[in-house]
């Protein structure tokens, strides 16, 4: 799921963003659409402080350890001033 924003950085960035999904071969559905996935109806137990993407509050939902989440990109970072 990607939330995007009205914002310099989204409108500065999205051209690349998309030709990167296009690149991997991703779909591009509606919000509905996605919703109707079965993963979206199980359980997120998980309340602390991780668990910042779904794949992460299943995991922890599910007494897994998530593992490490990916870096930004060098280009994400450098455009979000980071």
């Amino acid at each position: 799921m990607l939330l995007l924003h009205a914002n310099w950085l989204n409108a500065e960035r999205l051209g690349p963003l998309v030709r990167m999904f296009r690149q991997r071969g991703y779909e591009i559905v509606t919000l509905d659409e996605a919703l109707e996935d079965p993963a979206y109806a199980l359980p997120d137990t998980y309340i602390g402080k991780r668990g910042m993407s779904w794949l992460e509050r299943w995991a922890l939902s599910r007494g897994q350890e998530p593992g490490e989440m990916p870096e930004a990109p060098d280009w994400v970072r450098a455009a979000a001033c980071l």
